[in-house]
Order: structure tokens, then sequence, then C-alpha cells
């Protein structure tokens, strides 16, 4: 799946060569420009998350028996109080909860974060 949106950018790579001037001074070479994905169309999206389905079944296949006896699935949902649309603050407060659960075992959780969008009887919709 080819991205539908798709940019053109700069190559990183290059290093712009005469501070003064700001320009490249090998910007004719065919690799100058390259094509990168949007990210949010609907292609670049279903790209991600099958990315991610594959690296977590490839994690799965590789854990032993007693490796796959200490996998839990966790869902939080936050209280009206603590929750914000500032999504820095929904990272904080996982930050804390991983922090907490770390303090407590006494050993680092190797985790993978999903978020939703669910669906109040409000009508509200919270990250959970």
């Amino acid at each position: 799946m080819s991205c539908l949106v798709g940019r053109r950018i700069v190559n990183p790579h290059y290093k712009k060569i005469h501070p003064e001037r700001h320009y490249v001074l090998f910007g004719h070479k065919p690799d100058y420009y390259i094509d990168v994905d949007c990210g949010v169309c609907i292609n670049c999206v279903n790209k991600y998350k099958s990315t991610w389905h594959f690296r977590l079944q490839k994690e799965f296949e590789y854990m032993s028996i007693e490796e796959l006896k200490k996998v839990y699935y966790v869902a939080l949902t936050m209280a009206p109080q603590w929750y914000h649309e500032d999504k820095r603050t929904i990272g904080v407060l996982i930050r804390r909860f991983l922090e907490r659960v770390r303090k407590h075992t006494k050993k680092s959780v190797k985790h993978f974060l999903i978020t939703e969008r669910g669906e109040d009887p409000d009508g509200e919709h919270r990250i959970h």
C-alpha cells in the first residue's frame, strides 16, 4: 500500500555547505529530495497498524511458556477529574503509573500502549 497523499522533503542526510548562503551545493543529485509518507491517510494508518501487529506477534512467538504466564492485559480509564485533552498530561499520567508498577515490582516492565477514544453516556469522547 502506498501513501495516498505523500510528500517530498529535502533529504536530511545532506548538509549545508556554506552557512552564510544557506543552500546546498549538490542539490542537483536525484536523491536530494526523497518521498515520504504523510502518516495520516488510511493507507499510512493501516501500514502503521500492520507493522505493530507484526512486532507484537513476533514478540509473543519468541516468549517461553514461563514468560507467557506473566503476560497481563490492563485497561486503564481515567476519572473525569484527572482527564484533560492535553496529550502531554495523559503521557505523564501513564508514565507515573508505570513508575508505580516498577516501584512495586522492583523490576522494569515491558509494555505496549494502545489508546482509543471511548464514548461516555454523556456523549464525550475520552481517551482510555
